[in-house]
C-alpha cells in the first residue's frame, strides 16, 4: 500500500535528516520542475514526467540512495564519467554539483530528442506540467495526489489493470462532507486514440505450430472478451494505451473493491507524507482527512485529450512534428471513432470489441454524442455506467489549446 506508515517512516528518520532536507529543499525551490510521487516503500522523484531517481532510504546505515536510468555522463565518486545509463548512485554522487543536471540533460534526450512524436512521452510531459502548475494554484479546486498508478497492490500480486495517469482529490468537501476523487486518462493529439493486440512470440509460435494465423487468434480474442470481460485466459492480453485499453482496465478494477478499501486509504497516506515533507502546507480542508468513509466511494472518471502537449515551461509549446495540430471537432470525431464506430476494420472500437452488457450506459450516450460533435460551444459529455453494483460517471474532456489560453491545466 503507498504511503503506508510503517513503510516509509524511515524516510523521517533522524539519520536520513541530511538527505531529506536536500530533497525537501530540491522539490520546494523548484516545484515546477520535479514531482515527488510515493510509493510503497519508496519514492520517485519525475522530470518531464520520466522518473529521474527512484529513492530507497537505508535500513542499517544514514541516507538514500538513488536508482536512476539517466546516469551516463554522471560523474562518480573518483571523477569519471560514468557510462552505464541505469546506476544507483549513493548520495554524495548524487548530490555533486551537476550530477542532477546531467541527469535532466539525459531525460530531455530521452523524451524530445530522438522520436519526438512518441506519443507516451507526450502525454507524460502533459501529466507532470498539469500536476507541477494545478497544484500550486490557489485557486484550483482540486489537488493531484499521483500520476502513473498502478492498479494493483504488490502484496498481493492482484489487479493487473495497467495504470492511472493521474489521481486528484478535491480540495473542499461537497455539502455532504464528502471528498470527491478523479482517476484522470490523458490524451495528446488524435494519434492517441487506437488500440492493437501486441501477440507474444510465445503465442505466435503456438499459432504457426497449430497452422493458425494472428487474425485467427484476434478473432477468437475478440469474440472471448465480448462474452467475458474477466475471462483469466485473456486477462493478460496487451491492447496498447489506446481508449479500449483503458475502459477495459476501468470495467476490471471498479468491479472490485480495491478503491474502497485501498485506494482512498492510500490518498490520505499520501497527504500526511506530504504534510511531513512540506509538500503540503496542512490548511487546506482535505490535508485533516483521517477516515475513508470521507472520501467519495465512487471517483469521477475523465478522459481529458489535449490538442497539443504543454510544457513544464508555460512559454513553450511542445509541437509534434509529424502531425498537424487537431481542432476540437477534430478530436470528439477522433474519439467516436474509436469508441463507437464499428465499420473500419482497422480500428478496435469500444463497442465493436466490448459486449453490450458491460458498455450499456455508453451505448445509450452515442445518439447525445453524435450532436455533441456539432457543438461548438461545448467541450465535455458526460456519460453514466455501471460497473458491478455502482454506476460511475464518465467525463470525457476535451482541451483545445488555442482556445483555452487561460489556465490550461484546470481540466476537470
Amino acid at each position: 500500500m503507498r504511503g503506508k506508515k510503517e513503510n516509509v517512516e524511515i524516510f523521517y528518520s533522524k539519520d536520513k535528516e541530511q538527505d531529506r532536507d536536500k530533497l525537501i529543499k530540491l522539490i520546494e525551490s523548484q516545484n515546477e520542475d520535479y514531482y515527488l510521487g510515493v510509493r510503497e516503500n519508496y519514492l520517485n522523484i519525475y522530470y518531464k514526467g520520466m522518473s529521474i531517481a527512484k529513492i530507497e532510504a537505508y535500513k542499517r546505515k544514514s541516507g538514500f540512495k538513488y536508482t536512476s536510468s539517466y546516469c551516463k555522463g554522471v560523474i562518480d565518486e573518483n571523477g569519471e564519467k560514468i557510462s552505464r545509463k541505469k546506476e544507483t548512485l549513493q548520495s554524495k554522487v548524487f548530490w555533486k554539483e551537476g550530477n542532477l543536471d546531467s541527469m535532466k540533460k539525459n531525460v530531455e534526450d530521452h523524451v524530445f530528442g530522438y522520436d519526438p512524436s512518441h506519443k507516451t512521452y507526450l502525454e507524460k510531459v502533459c501529466q507532470q506540467w498539469l500536476i507541477n502548475r494545478n497544484n500550486k494554484d490557489a485557486d484550483s479546486q482540486w489537488y493531484y495526489i499521483d500520476m502513473e498508478y498502478e492498479y494493483k497492490d504488490s502484496e498481493s500480486k492482484a489487479h493487473p489493470y495497467g495504470r492511472a495517469d493521474l489521481i486528484a482529490i478535491k480540495k473542499k468537501p461537497n455539502k455532504s462532507g464528502i471528498y470527491e476523487t478523479a482517476f484522470i486518462e490523458l490524451k495528446v493529439g488524435l494519434g492517441a486514440y487506437g488500440s492493437s493486440l501486441d501477440i507474444p512470440k510465445n503465442i505466435k509460435n503456438e499459432l504457426e505450430k497449430n497452422d493458425k494465423s494472428e487474425n485467427d487468434y484476434k478473432e477468437e480474442f475478440k469474440k472471448k472478451l465480448k462474452e467475458n470481460l474477466w475471462d483469466e485466459s485473456i486477462m493478460d492480453q496487451n491492447m496498447g494505451s489506446g481508449i479500449l485499453s483503458h475502459i477495459v482496465d476501468f470495467l476490471r478494477f471498479f468491479k472490485e473493491d480495491f478503491y474502497q478499501n485501498n485506494v482512498r486509504q492510500e490518498i490520505i497516506n499520501i497527504i500526511n507524507f506530504y504534510k511531513e515533507y512540506r509538500i503540503l502546507d496542512g490548511d487546506k480542508d482535505f490535508c485533516d482527512l483521517d477516515n475513508i468513509d470521507k472520501i467519495s466511494d465512487k471517483p469521477l472518471i475523465y478522459i481529458v485529450t489535449y490538442s497539443d502537449a504543454q510544457s513544464v515551461d508555460p512559454d513553450v509549446l511542445f509541437k509534434e512534428k509529424k502531425e498537424k495540430k487537431c481542432s476540437l471537432k477534430d478530436m470528439k470525431v477522433g474519439f467516436y471513432n474509436y469508441f463507437y464506430d464499428t465499420n473500419k476494420s482497422s480500428i478496435y472500437s469500444v463497442e465493436d470489441m466490448l459486449g453490450e452488457k458491460d458498455i450499456e450506459g455508453f451505448i445509450k450516450c452515442k445518439p447525445e454524442y453524435k450532436k455533441f460533435i456539432e457543438e461548438d460551444d461545448k467541450d465535455m459529455i458526460c456519460m453514466k455506467q455501471r460497473i458491478g453494483n455502482g454506476e460511475y460517471e464518465f467525463r470525457i474532456k476535451f482541451v483545445d489549446v488555442d482556445k483555452n489560453k487561460e489556465k490550461l491545466y484546470h481540466c476537470l
